[in-house]
């Protein structure tokens, strides 16, 4: 026997977790530059952090067994996920039990042209690609058309640039303080005092997964899995 609730498992452009603030991971621009610290390493904790915990611990909300209750075997959701062919290698299988991984558009032998035709032929052809607002790989194409559409959630977003500035307080009260600053924008500067100067983008470029980052590898089968597994 199994459940199989109605879970969204693609994170929309304009996401925020249940605080309140906004979802996203900021790069160490000058710590990166200085001491060599990967810039994808910090990637992979906002996609373990801010998708697949968060994720993992709505389906156990929905299942009715949250953390750390153990969901008993047998009892499952049913994850669709929507990974084109374009992407078939970050398609993998759920490291839970109680999640099950399927992905349509793999199955239908779909590309991301594909998808665009089928949205146009429904009119939905704006459909904007998916992505977290607080991510450091957003470009100034995307921090203008924020700022001038959607106001709310630039104000979220230098809410949140200016909240990780000086890393987590957690880890500074820990004895691990942050060397340099956190950004959310190259340039190294606040967000909102950015002089925002948009370019051509790619039209083909990969849009934001709720497991996977389009800037970076893979996150590894563990990620994520923390108090919420």
């Amino acid at each position: 026997m199994h459940r199989t609730p109605h879970i969204p498992t693609n994170l929309p452009a304009r996401n925020s977790n249940p605080s309140g603030l906004i979802m996203g991971a900021g790069i160490d621009h000058e710590r990166s530059s200085s001491t060599g610290t990967s810039q994808s390493a910090l990637v992979q904790i906002s996609t373990g952090e801010y998708k697949i915990k968060p994720i993992k611990a709505e389906v156990r909300r929905r299942l009715g067994y949250p953390h750390p209750t153990r969901v008993p075997a047998g009892v499952w959701a049913q994850m669709a996920i929507g990974i084109s062919m374009d992407e078939i290698g970050r398609a993998r299988d759920s490291d839970v039990g109680y999640m099950r991984n399927v992905h349509p558009l793999l199955d239908l032998g779909w590309r991301r042209t594909d998808c665009l035709r089928f949205l146009a032929e429904h009119n939905l052809a704006d459909t904007p690609k998916s992505s977290c607002v607080g991510c450091p790989f957003h470009d100034d194409g995307f921090w203008l058309a924020l700022r001038e559409h959607s106001p709310q959630e630039w104000t979220d977003a230098v809410a949140f640039d200016r909240a990780i500035r000086h890393g987590s307080a957690r880890a500074n009260a820990d004895g691990h303080p942050l060397r340099g600053q956190f950004f959310l924008h190259r340039q190294r500067v606040p967000l909102d005092e950015v002089v925002l100067r948009p370019r051509p983008r790619a039209e083909d470029a990969p849009g934001c997964g709720p497991w996977t980052c389009p800037h970076d590898e893979p996150v590894t089968a563990g990620a994520g899995r923390g108090e919420v597994a």
